[in-house]
């Protein structure tokens, strides 16, 4: 059993590990994705109040020449300026607005060269930069990566080899590298490669998550009546207002006043451990009602575990300190990769001997 098990290791590492190095560093370079995310963020001099959404709203229509507000993204920080985004006629512009003073600070200019280069890394570790048929071998690497890790530990348990014979030969330094790095990381890994198998093939596992829930999860965005005529849509003010209302002090990350759509409020508590938080809010804003709400301090099991599956995946579950844990696991996975490989190298001799 013990020896069917090796060979089946060995072979499914040899298959996949080339790939699998380049899935390892690249999820390495993405535990950092949320500071190169927020790179081009603009600093202002915080004042003694903010204005209301309403008001920098306001000057971002002045500055554009006319037009509506589609959208308002609030500094994510104290000294970080607001984004307000103007529709007029068939165009979008997004505006840099000081939240204390109302100045409009200019253009956003789009995303920088890092977030180009960020964003590119993402789509190569999610998909190769190939779409669904990228997607699906990904998928299969993240399912073969979290055999690996368990068939090493089911392995490495009869022996339990865990220390680095520094004095020994090169190929023995190898040999115990590959087993006490990975039984080191193996909690970590089990985490990063099962959410990741959670992720690549989430339209079977999600349903299955989403039952815990005592109550159905909807999806996509509510629909909203149509309006009464003459009726005028309440104020972005107002309707952070009802945001606040089911979602009691959240930090807004965004809201979206797109017209011929239900508003959109996301918001973030300090324990989301994502960017853009997991609470959201959708409100009719002509009538001044709330269609939907999910509150993350408030929601059922399966909604709850739904929320953990990118933190555990990408470290941000304990900030800083686990992403660093995070990134050193990635880069042992990689590590595993190329050690098993050497090993497989340098046992050719042996095997050849032993098969004449």
């Amino acid at each position: 059993m013990h020896r069917a098990l090796l060979v089946f290791h060995r072979w499914l590492a040899l298959i996949t590990g080339v790939l699998l190095i380049l899935i390892a560093l690249s999820g390495a370079v993405l535990v950092f994705e949320g500071p190169a995310a927020n790179a081009n963020a603009v600093h202002v001099i915080p004042g003694a109040q903010l204005l209301s959404l309403d008001s920098l709203g306001a000057r971002a229509v002045a500055a554009a020449g006319g037009g509506a507000v589609v959208g308002v993204g609030p500094g994510r920080a104290p000294d970080e300026a607001s984004i307000v985004g103007v529709a007029r006629d068939t165009s979008e512009t997004d505006y840099i607005v000081n939240p204390y003073t109302g100045e409009v600070l200019g253009r956003d200019t789009g995303p920088t060269r890092l977030q180009v280069i960020v964003r590119r890394i993402h789509q190569f570790h999610t998909s190769f930069l190939s779409g669904s048929i990228g997607n699906a071998v990904v998928a299969f690497l993240t399912l073969s990566s979290l055999v690996l890790v368990l068939t090493g530990l089911i392995i490495w348990w009869r022996d339990r080899l865990w220390r680095i014979n520094w004095s020994a030969s090169w190929k023995r330094i190898v040999f115990d590298l590959h087993h006490a790095l990975g039984v080191f990381a193996a909690v970590v890994l089990l985490l990063i490669t099962g959410t990741g198998v959670w992720m690549g093939y989430s339209r079977q596992i999600d349903p299955l998550v989403l039952a815990l829930n005592r109550t159905p999860v909807p999806t996509g965005r509510p629909k909203e009546a149509p309006p009464d005529p003459g009726a005028q849509p309440i104020s972005i003010d107002s309707v952070v207002q009802l945001a606040h209302r089911v979602v009691p002090g959240a930090p807004v990350m965004m809201v979206d006043v797109s017209p011929d759509a239900p508003a959109f409020v996301a918001l973030r508590y300090p324990e989301d451990h994502t960017p853009g938080g997991r609470s959201r809010v959708f409100i009719d804003r002509y009538r001044g009602t709330v269609l939907r709400a999910t509150n993350t301090r408030t929601a059922e099991a399966g909604t709850r575990l739904m929320n953990l599956q990118r933190p555990l995946h990408t470290g941000d579950i304990f900030g800083a300190a686990s992403q660093i844990v995070w990134f050193l696991a990635a880069l042992i996975l990689a590590s595993q990769a190329v050690t098993g490989i050497m090993m497989w190298w340098n046992g050719r001799a042996a095997r050849q001997a032993l098969a004449k």
